[in-house]
């Protein structure tokens, strides 16, 4: 975690360990899938990791529609090293991290240009999905790998633990797999290692 998102976070009052996990696992899932759903530079990489450290910022505010108010913390500050565009970007990934999907009556959507739209998309979907594993019980401890149907645009990601969990331990991840699926334009399964 950056020096700057870690002074963001103390000026309101945010703890680390949830951003900090979030980041861990958007960055796994940007791994598992670079070279196969994207090819994302540096400069994707900078944006991934600022909206999920600070998705949760909007806490400092209120917990209802923290996700909203995400969006409104992070458009208030300045961003190190991010101009003005950058910073929607951002701050429109933190704001997709739950809730509804992006819209076009959205007034914080509808201020992006198109290759923005799909960059939020993407890059929020990843943020949304590490938002959900970081709910699954097994997450900490288990390696994952992926394998893609490129014809019928299927994702499944295997997860190997050492331990047995039943299917029901995967729904923290699944309720948040909608915004990544919609991004890359797949479907995204998750099963235990035995493999799909």
């Amino acid at each position: 975690m950056r020096e700057w998102i870690k002074n963001f976070l103390d000026k309101y009052g945010c703890k680390k360990g949830h951003p900090k996990r979030v980041e861990k696992y958007s960055m796994k899932f940007f791994e598992l899938t670079k070279g196969i759903l994207h090819d994302f530079s540096d400069k994707e990489i900078e944006y991934l990791e600022a909206g999920a450290c600070l998705h949760d910022v909007g806490y400092a505010v209120s917990s209802k529609e923290h996700h909203k108010h995400s969006y409104e913390v992070i458009m208030g500050e300045n961003l190190e090293g991010m101009n003005s565009e950058q910073k929607k970007i951002v701050a429109n990934i933190a704001r997709y991290h739950r809730g509804s999907m992006p819209k076009e009556n959205h007034k914080n959507f509808i201020l992006l240009e198109e290759r923005q739209k799909e960059l939020v998309k993407k890059l929020g979907g990843l943020v949304k999905l590490a938002d959900g594993f970081d709910g699954c019980p097994f997450a900490p401890e288990c390696e994952m790998d992926i394998a893609f149907d490129d014809r019928n645009r299927v994702v499944c990601f295997r997860i190997f633990t050492s331990e047995d969990y039943s299917y029901e331990a995967l729904k923290p991840v699944l309720r948040k797999k909608d915004l990544f699926e919609e991004g890359f334009d797949v479907q995204a399964l998750f099963v235990f290692s035995s493999g799909c």
